[in-house]
């Protein structure tokens, strides 16, 4: 596909979620919570722990519980991705009017989903550092010991944003 359908698949798939903004809200807050999770608990982890191989078995847990939570959300966000497909079938079919092909259209919807699960993602990761910074001041009752300051993992965050916008991504598969 060359530049200029995408383009303009992606320009569709943005008014779409302008359109549709109670929709989008919705998937945008159902990718951010898990995300949120990852980012928190693994800078939390990571701050309180004195071990760095506590820490690292805490950031793969993490993520472990992390993906799966982005599983069932991304089931859940599948039929909202369903649901603004039919809504956007006049669109769909414009676009195939005009002489797109089908995976034009599919690229409208799949733009659809990876920029909602983006904007989720990172909405979640910031929410997720703030989150870590909030907790900061009750670690040291929580662990019995003094704690240092918050260590944000750069990889545990582009990870859960990475993670997050692929699950958004794959539930906006099913009705493409």
């Amino acid at each position: 596909m060359t530049l200029v359908p995408m383009r303009a698949a992606g320009r569709i798939a943005w008014r779409s979620a302008r359109r549709n903004l109670r929709r989008s809200v919705l998937i945008v807050w159902m990718i951010a919570l898990p995300v949120m999770l990852v980012t928190a608990v693994a800078a939390i982890a990571r701050t309180s722990l004195t071990r760095p191989e506590e820490a690292a078995a805490w950031d793969a847990m993490t993520f472990v519980a992390g993906a799966l939570a982005l599983f069932v959300t991304g089931l859940i966000a599948a039929a909202a991705f369903v649901v603004g497909a039919r809504r956007q079938l006049r669109e769909l079919g414009l676009v195939g009017a005009i002489g797109g092909e089908r995976r034009h259209v599919l690229a409208v919807v799949l733009f659809g989903g990876t920029t909602l699960g983006f904007v989720g993602s990172t909405v979640g990761a910031l929410l997720g550092i703030a989150t870590a910074y909030a907790a900061h001041p009750l670690l040291d009752d929580l662990v019995n010991h003094d704690v240092g300051p918050v260590e944000i993992s750069l990889v545990a965050v582009i990870g859960a944003v990475a993670i997050g916008t692929g699950a958004a991504t794959l539930a906006a598969l099913a009705p493409a």
